[in-house]
């Protein structure tokens, strides 16, 4: 079996599979999505933010979110969730790096729609869906 190795691919490919059921999976399990996001201390902020990001657009405030951005933050945070995966998180130190991996390539990959959002939320007053 080959190894897997996470790079675009395998963000755009875990992305094309996500669907409604997955976006209220992560909406319901933000908190524990949270939770793990503060052990990932270099992104804590920005998994907090892409949480409010999928709030708004799941009640309808934000609505010019890319699919494949949606599909890209569904994806990656349902990853984070998961304590099983290519580096499974029962290992001290090692167990966020294919997380916090992850979460840096979607940062990437979705910066310039991350910006649109933080300026909307500004001239919105910082309201969400929450």
């Amino acid at each position: 079996m080959p190894r897997q190795r996470i790079d675009d691919d395998f963000l755009s490919d875990g992305a094309d599979g996500i669907d409604e059921d997955d976006l209220e999976q992560v909406l319901n399990q933000a908190d524990a999505i949270e939770t793990k996001a503060r052990k990932m201390i270099t992104f804590s902020a920005q998994v907090m933010l892409l949480l409010e990001m999928l709030r708004d657009y799941f009640t309808g405030n934000y609505t010019i979110l890319p699919y494949r951005i949606i599909g890209g933050i569904v994806f990656s945070l349902l990853y984070v969730l998961n304590p099983i995966d290519l580096v499974p998180d029962i290992f001290p130190g090692l167990g966020f790096l294919d997380d916090a991996l992850l979460v840096a390539l979607l940062l990437a990959y979705a910066s310039s729609d991350i910006e649109l959002y933080r300026d909307w939320r500004e001239k919105n007053g910082g309201k969400t869906g929450r």
